[in-house]
């Protein structure tokens, strides 16, 4: 029971580490299984990250140059010209010149 907890207990995003969700992902990864911490959140498999399915961009923050709308119920990060979402699905960048 206890290591059920610690894989439950582990699915939100805590701090740095080697793999970390998108910024603006408001319930961090999917637990193994394909589960969300919170009754009212589902996982999104393709981004691998948990978000509300009552009410998708509730806690999702796309950065200051981006807003977050609803798309095929799923929280999509609409970013402002000269940013882009290509790295993090949910938060907005700079566009970098190479």
């Amino acid at each position: 029971m206890a290591l059920l907890g610690a894989l439950l207990g582990g699915a939100c995003y805590e701090g740095p580490g080697p793999k970390e969700p998108p910024p603006g992902s408001p319930g961090g990864f999917c637990a193994p299984g394909g589960f969300c911490n919170e009754p009212t959140s589902v996982c999104d498999p393709d981004g691998d990250y948990c978000y509300d399915k009552f009410n998708v961009c509730r806690g999702v923050f796309c950065g200051e140059a981006g807003q977050c709308v609803p798309v095929d119920i799923k929280p999509t990060c609409v970013c402002d010209p000269g940013y882009t979402n290509e790295n993090y699905s949910l938060y907005c960048e700079p566009i970098t010149a190479l």
